[in-house]
């Protein structure tokens, strides 16, 4: 009787696994079509990207971006592809970005079922799938014509590739055709500037697991694999790389992100902080403490035991560090996006270690982790929905209120939304345009001025200053706010 009810619970756990992987893969799959189905107007760095795109021919994809814009050089091909063929509006810039995050859903599924067991980690499995089906973050950005989840794709096919070939000890030997995929995946770095750090993080393990093994094919694969990512990032560098970092706009941005040296204390605390704010992307800002703690035990656990899978994730955190530490790469926001299933995979581990002993432990760990997951996704992107800025129908308004004569100003800010729009929703005749430089304060001509601005909230800035100035020239008439963008008419009277 009792080796019947063992037997019973053992065949059940697998079942309520599998059906537990298909809701989250049904979660994570509604989350990102209603993103997609939502079709919310493009925000200023989609706007000017996609204007990049439009206006540029293959070769001017490797000059440095206008509008202080930067995405990897695939990526902007694939876009150029997607416009060309069925033309540029707010659907088509957002496919590949949309079919990407389709992607993760499947490739996070295949990693984590080769990673863990589903009759012995089924909690550490769920997790790992979890916290890519229910992540907010890789959900809004799968509807947002940006790069951010390609790069997170192909994270997730880089270390797909990596555990096909070693396996999740590193022991494996692989066969012919998962050490030719290994060999040829710094390819993918093409579709993301993280995908340097996951490649670098698997050469350095590559390299230590020979210098362990003392085997030459395993010597072979290393070698292999590192003259592949040579040949790979060179070019990358040259073409991509390098014509980003020129951007001079873009690097003051990001000043605050990068990771201080000295003093010991100060880099503590900044490693601390950026952690937590790290674990509060991965799950919920209550739980943010959990991917810190979980990282120091995955840390000492690849170390000890040598899991080469494990110490190509840790590497690459290391290196983007590194990169951080020497303003080369911000350790920051959407710019971690790529650095998501490393994260997930790592926190998943943790509990698979604790699984091994304490089952009833790592699934309330789960469960607790997956709720405050889902309700970071449930009250942020949909209970809550709230666009960056809806140009588009500011934009639209403003244009139904335009009379013949009419003069519009367009401030800095505004200007990439306003180029991308007026295509598709055209000025009425006899409608003057102005485009103003950065920090231009006109004097508008007597009649009816139009003020177009994009408004920063959380400190005074360009377009509040723009409609202060008219307000003191003339009399507001109308105005259409919209999240971030404002249109505003102005009477200004005859001198």
């Amino acid at each position: 009787m009792q080796l019947s009810l063992i037997r019973s619970h053992i065949v059940a756990r697998p079942r309520f696994t599998t059906l537990a992987i298909w809701l989250l893969v049904l979660i994570g799959t509604g989350g990102r079509l209603l993103q997609f189905w939502r079709n919310d107007s493009l925000m200023l760095d989609e706007c000017a990207l996609c204007l990049n795109i439009g206006s540029r021919d293959l070769a001017g994809f490797t000059h440095t971006l206008g509008y202080d814009q930067a995405a990897p050089l695939g990526f902007l091909v694939l876009q150029k592809v997607a416009v060309a063929s069925a033309g540029m509006n707010d659907v088509t810039t957002r496919m590949v970005p949309f079919i990407f995050g389709l992607l993760t859903i499947a490739l996070v599924v295949l990693l984590s079922l080769r990673v863990f067991k589903i009759e012995e980690s089924p909690s550490a499995l769920l997790l790992a799938i979890g916290l890519i089906c229910l992540n907010r973050s890789v959900i809004e950005y799968g509807a947002i014509a940006k790069q951010y989840s390609v790069e997170c794709s192909i994270t997730l096919l880089l270390l797909l590739a990596l555990v096909e070939c070693i396996g999740p000890d590193g022991d494996s030997r692989g066969s012919p055709f998962t050490r030719t995929l290994l060999i040829l995946s710094p390819m993918l770095m093409w579709l993301s500037y993280g995908a340097v750090f996951i490649v670098g993080g698997t050469g350095v393990a590559l390299v230590g697991r020979a210098v362990v093994l003392r085997r030459r094919e395993v010597w072979k694969l290393a070698i292999s694999y590192g003259a592949s990512a040579l040949l790979m990032l060179v070019p990358f560098y040259l073409l991509s790389m390098r014509p980003a970092s020129a951007n001079r706009t873009l690097a003051a941005e990001w000043t605050g992100s990068y990771m201080p040296l000295w003093p010991p204390g100060a880099a503590v605390s900044w490693l601390y902080h950026n952690f937590a704010i790290v674990g509060e992307m991965l799950v919920h800002k209550r739980l943010s403490l959990i991917f810190p703690l979980a990282l120091i035990a995955v840390v000492g656990h690849a170390v000890y035991s040598r899991s080469w899978f494990w110490i190509a994730g840790l590497v690459s955190i290391l290196l983007i560090l590194g990169a951080s530490a020497f303003h080369s790469y911000p350790f920051s926001g959407r710019l971690l996006l790529f650095l998501i299933p490393v994260f997930s995979m790592i926190l998943a581990e943790a509990v698979s270690l604790i699984e091994r002993r304490f089952h009833l432990a790592a699934a309330l760990i789960t469960a607790t982790v997956l709720i405050g997951a889902l309700a970071a996704f449930s009250l942020h992107g949909i209970l809550r929905h709230r666009p960056i800025d809806n140009a588009r129908k500011a934009y639209k308004e403003m244009v139904s209120a335009m009379v013949p004569g009419d003069q519009l100003w367009v401030s800095y800010l505004a200007t990439p939304c306003f180029l991308y729009y007026v295509e598709q929703y055209p000025l009425g005749r006899d409608v003057s345009v102005h485009i103003m430089q950065r920090d231009e304060h006109p004097i508008l001509p007597r009649g009816r001025n139009w003020l177009l601005v994009m408004r920063t909230p959380w400190e005074p800035g360009e377009g509040e200053a723009l409609l202060a100035s008219a307000q003191g020239e003339g009399k507001e008439k109308s105005s259409f706010d919209v999240e971030l963008t404002t249109a505003r008419l102005f009477a200004i009277p005859g001198q």
